[in-house]
């Protein structure tokens, strides 16, 4: 599951299996009307007045649901809380361990350093290798396949979950399959996977069909509802906040900031941006924001570290205009200055702006 992908927004009439870009919620309404008739797995349905009353009971009899999210686990390098975001992260098949892509890039970064010092003594270059066990990197392809089904019958969910994203994009040398994409992420739900889980409800939600008609999905926005539900408890706060946003168009205002709320103090931005808007549409008081504010806060600083700090500014560099801060941390991850020297120099150089 990528990014926050709104499912309201998707049900309005996209038709592929990859996930879609954020979404804010600005263009929901298109698929407001859809909602009307949903029927839910929790046995609720339309959002007529005879049905809304036994929906929000339903709903809030399920303590399960309101319970504040787990903190995710820690990358076991930096032993930091690893990021939200899926694009933040990185698995190693060699040896199943899930990394965040600050620890990795420092490893490729020391290992950058330690061959330039090689290359002076005229000593061959140090291979690529996994940022935690050290076994030998590979490419992609047969090699890439051969690692995840060998960790798969070890009965590992996130090779599975990683598997299936790849034939799902046709990425790493593999084909776009979707059907295989999707008995992929059955298997990795199956096993525990909740990013599996999560993506099931999407899948399901929106019903996605494969480019050229080859491979369909029908819709099923009950079983969608039930798996987005079923991750959203399990800690998936990307289906916390697509919760929120099905409950807004059915009708119930209060269920969604809840829901926003928790994705929120669990340190999810997108979530903030909503209660955002919840606030200056009066249906949110400012003490409430206030506090979760504060929550998302402390959940972004426990996930945060200097490495991370580091690589995030140095991919907004590079969104950006400015050539010198690209080429200052280009020559940072190259290898040719430290940290502190990348440091004195940031300073220097923004206190001279």
């Amino acid at each position: 599951q990528g990014e926050d992908t709104d499912p309201i927004a998707q049900a309005a009439g996209t038709g592929t299996m990859s996930s879609a870009a954020c979404s804010d919620g600005d263009e929901i309404s298109a698929a407001a009307d859809q909602l009307a008739s949903v029927e839910l797995a929790d046995g609720s349905g339309t959002t007529n007045d005879d049905t809304k009353s036994d929906d929000d009971k339903v709903i809030c009899q399920d303590p399960e649901l309101w319970k504040p999210h787990p903190p995710t686990e820690d990358c076991l390098v930096c032993l930091v809380p690893l990021p939200l975001s899926f694009n933040e992260t990185t698995y190693f098949d060699c040896c199943g361990k899930l990394l965040c892509c600050a620890c990795v890039q420092e490893h490729v970064r020391a290992l950058r350093v330690t061959n330039a010092k090689r290359d002076k003594k005229e000593l061959p270059p140090l291979a690529l290798t996994c940022a935690f066990c050290r076994t030998p990197a590979h490419h992609g392809g047969y090699e890439l396949l051969r690692g995840f089904e060998a960790r798969m019958q070890k009965g590992d969910a996130w090779a599975a979950y990683h598997l299936a994203r790849r034939y799902q994009l046709g990425v790493d040398g593999l084909p776009r399959d979707e059907a295989k994409a999707l008995e992929l992420y059955q298997r990795a739900a199956d096993q525990g996977s909740v990013k599996a889980i999560g993506e099931l409800g999407q899948i399901y939600f929106n019903g996605k069909l494969k480019i050229d008609g080859k491979f369909e999905i029908a819709i099923d926005r009950g079983k969608g509802w039930k798996y987005m539900k079923d991750a959203a408890k399990k800690g998936c706060v990307v289906d916390r906040s697509n919760l929120g946003t099905v409950e807004l168009h059915r009708g119930n205002h209060d269920h969604a900031i809840r829901h926003w709320t928790l994705a929120a103090e669990a340190g999810y931005d997108n979530a903030v941006k909503k209660l955002w808007k919840c606030f200056f549409s009066g249906k949110l008081t400012k003490s409430d924001l206030e506090n979760t504010l504060r929550a998302h806060q402390a959940s972004c600083d426990e996930m945060n570290s200097e490495d991370r700090e580091r690589l995030a500014a140095m991919k907004e560099a590079k969104a950006g205009n400015d050539e010198f801060l690209k080429r200052l941390y280009q020559i940072y991850y190259d290898g040719e200055i430290n940290a502190k020297e990348l440091k004195k120099t940031l300073k220097a150089y923004h206190g001279g702006k």
